[in-house]
């Protein structure tokens, strides 16, 4: 049996499958990674409920294990990762019902260093219809068939980074490819033969920095490119040999968005520092010294800084978010304080204001010229500064793109020139955005961190058609088959559709 997806321009994805009788029987489109078909978040043909929550419009609800990865889907086979008692577990479940098929654990040596409002099984599985293949930072890549059968394991020693591993696999005509950016020196982009799981090629990438992103492909100029976004540049490789073929200007600090592609432009896009380039968005010296400097010496001893405050980062969301309110201790120990002495001078505060000022938030497109023997430089059509969101991907319906912000602010561009349509507008719905919006039949699925899901039409504007309240916390992207949505709280797996369908 086998399958293969060809990626065409304009982020439209042809699946053409040679299938056995089993797979027959189950004649859905998949939902086969994170964010779906390559990664877009579209399911634009799909019909599910515009109004559900607990005993509306829900088909099930089971038991899920802790974890932040989300649910994929594949004929009548949801898949799912998850963490339970340091142990790292996979499950197949029937989508129809809900039932647990089976689970699978490994027991890592070490789990490894995540952020609090992270976990160690953040990155979601990926499918070929063959098998499922799981990532663990902690561990590395497991094999399943459909039934949990192991197919093979590949241990993988952890990349490190600062927030934990949360780039997802891809898997494309035979080869797995995983992203693993840290600050070790074994961050590589390394490609996966999908049967055996042996190495078919792997690239360093040690200095590229921290990336959460997931790959995606391009088919353009002629030719299908792995797009990786890092922090140093976003790159485009060759999928069969790992030959670099273009880059660009990087997406400086940590990107986490996944790359949407709209015919002869690919867009990233990165929540850096200040949204205002050339701007540090700090206080100044002088306000500084006004608020710290107790005796008055021209400097700011950290213990001069009373020992309890903090800064609030996200303004747009309550402080008590994990992350959101950091210590202005800390932050004056680990970042400013440059030569470790217990004291901050003028020059050190201003290489901060420095850091944060040469790195922006930015949405980006790129456009490439023709392809040549070695690697390109691609070209930067268009660039926008303002609204970009922290952790939830771009999302583009039609000819216009979604940025979605904390505290339920929408913004909308022109996917082609990047014109602003609609400036950061509230959804009515605040908190913290971490799942990436997802379109079917022409609505926009975005839940927030409290559980709560919005349903709205997006054209020059905004129409919200409903507002859900799941009531559990949800950072993991919903899937969406067979005009059913698939939703992954913190305990549990919910399926929502409209029943009479």
């Amino acid at each position: 049996m086998c399958r293969r997806f060809a990626f065409l321009s304009a982020g439209t994805v042809l699946a053409t499958w040679l299938v056995a009788p089993f797979f027959l029987t189950a004649a859905v489109s998949p939902w086969p990674q994170f964010r779906g078909l390559n990664g877009q978040g579209l399911a634009e043909d799909q019909q599910p409920p515009v109004e559900f929550a607990p005993g509306t419009n829900q088909l099930w609800k089971v038991d899920a294990p802790t974890g932040s990865s989300s649910p994929i889907v594949w004929g009548n086979t949801l898949f799912l990762t998850g963490i339970s008692s340091n142990r790292l577990v996979t499950l197949g479940f029937d989508r129809r019902t809900g039932r647990e098929l089976w689970r699978k654990s490994v027991e890592p040596a070490q789990i490894e260093s995540v952020h609090r409002f992270s976990t160690a099984a953040a990155s979601t599985p990926c499918t070929d219809g063959e098998n499922v293949y799981a990532y663990f930072g902690s561990y590395g890549v497991l094999a399943y068939d459909f039934t949990g059968h192991e197919i093979w394991r590949r241990l993988l020693p952890p990349v490190p980074s600062q927030y934990g591993t949360a780039s997802s696999p891809v898997v494309r005509e035979g080869t797995l490819f995983l992203q693993r950016d840290g600050g070790g020196t074994n961050a590589s982009l390394v490609a996966l033969d999908a049967t055996t799981g042996l190495t078919r090629w792997e690239i360093s990438r040690v200095g590229e920095g921290d990336s959460y992103s997931t790959p995606v492909f391009w088919s353009h100029n002629g030719a299908t490119h792995l797009v990786v976004c890092g922090g140093r540049r976003v790159a485009g490789y060759d999928p069969a040999d790992g030959r670099l073929r273009w880059e660009g200007p990087g997406l400086g600090a940590q990107p986490i968005s996944v790359a949407i592609t709209n015919g002869d432009l690919l867009i990233t896009m990165a929540k850096g520092l200040s949204d205002q380039p050339g701007k540090s968005g700090l206080p100044s010296w002088e306000q500084a010294l006004a608020k710290y400097d107790a005796n008055h010496d021209g400097k700011i001893a950290i213990n001069e800084v009373p020992e309890g405050e903090g800064m609030q980062i996200r303004r747009e969301v309550a402080k008590e978010v994990p992350g959101n309110y950091v210590n202005i201790r800390t932050i004056l120990s680990d970042a400013v304080d440059a030569d470790h002495n217990g004291v901050v001078v003028e020059s050190e505060w201003h290489a901060l204001e420095r850091s944060f000022a040469s790195s922006p938030d930015f949405i980006r497109a790129f456009r490439l010229p023709a392809l040549s023997d070695g690697p390109v430089q691609a070209e930067v059509a268009w660039h926008e500064h303002q609204g970009i969101p922290e952790i939830p991907s771009v999302l583009r319906l039609g000819d216009r793109l979604l940025l979605l912000r904390n505290g339920g602010m929408a913004s909308i561009l022109e996917a082609a020139t990047g014109k602003r349509l609609m400036d950061r507008e509230r959804l009515g719905v605040e908190g913290h955005f971490v799942a990436s919006p997802i379109v079917a039949g022409g609505r926009v699925y975005a839940g927030n961190e409290s559980g709560t899901i919005v349903v709205f039409r997006m054209d020059k504007e905004i129409k919200v058609l409903a507002v859900n309240a799941i009531g559990e916390r949800l950072v993991a992207t919903p899937a969406i088959v067979d005009n059913t949505i698939y939703i992954r709280t913190e305990s549990h797996l919910w399926a929502f559709a409209i029943k009479d369908q």
